[in-house]
This record gives C-alpha cells, sequence and structure tokens, in this order.
C-alpha cells in the first residue's frame, strides 16, 4: 500500500451525507474533519447565549430525549 493510500484509510471519513468529488479530499489527510474548529460552536453559542442559555438548550434536549425514549 502506498504511504498516499495508508493515510486515506487511516484518516478518511466515509458516509453517505460526505459527498465526495475529483478533487484531493481534505477530510482524508486530517483527524475528524477539522479538529482546530470543534469549539467555535460551542463558543459562538456561549457568546450569544450565555451559561442559562446552553443549559437551557441542554435541558430540553435531554427532555426530548426522554419523551422520544418513552414512546
Amino acid at each position: 500500500m502506498r504511504n498516499d493510500q495508508a493515510l486515506r484509510a487511516a484518516m478518511g471519513m466515509r458516509a453517505a451525507y460526505l459527498g465526495r468529488g475529483d478533487r484531493r479530499e481534505p477530510s482524508d489527510f486530517t483527524p475528524e474533519l477539522s479538529r482546530r474548529a470543534r469549539g467555535i460552536e460551542l463558543w459562538a453559542g456561549l457568546r450569544q447565549l450565555g451559561k442559562a442559555g446552553m443549559a437551557a438548550i441542554v435541558e430540553r434536549t435531554c427532555a426530548h430525549a426522554q419523551r422520544f425514549a418513552a414512546d
């Protein structure tokens, strides 16, 4: 196996919702698609909603999950 093929096999992700093109796929050469930007969504949510707002989202999501599980 060539090095680029081994790297793709180790790092690549395949899913129906991840489109594939003819070009080089950056996600095949980096861990977890984008490790550097993983906290941006949390930071933006905290900045906009604050701790109480984010806590409300988590509590609401857990309540929905419990409702779905009960059905």
